[in-house]
């Protein structure tokens, strides 16, 4: 199944296992514009509506993505640390670690 063709291929297919792949192929050595990525996500959400995984989809990519920025957006919808946050963590960890290396520390 075809998203989009022209300078930019990308389609749905079936690998040699048995389990669907995206298929992006750019006919230009030019960067896709975000404007034709936009698009190319936003036809892939509408069919994942459609078959009601938007959800199941979701987890898997915050499970995947979280702590990279692009996924920070997606983080807060389903409630769990973005980037920040969880640097914000770590970096309170380290330093209560620190403070109880510190002779006399808590």
């Amino acid at each position: 199944m075809a998203y989009m063709r022209g300078d930019w291929y990308t389609y749905r297919t079936s690998s040699a296992a048995g389990e669907e792949v995206l298929v992006c192929a750019w006919v230009t050595p030019e960067r896709i514009p975000m404007e034709t990525f936009d698009a190319l996500v936003v036809m892939r959400y509408a069919q994942l509506q459609e078959e009601g995984t938007v959800e199941e989809v979701e987890r898997q990519a915050v499970g995947f993505y979280a702590g990279n920025f692009g996924c920070d957006a997606l983080c807060r919808k389903v409630g769990v640390p973005d980037t920040i946050q969880i640097i914000e963590r770590i970096t309170e960890k380290m330093s209560q670690a620190d403070r109880e290396a510190e002779p006399g520390g808590v």
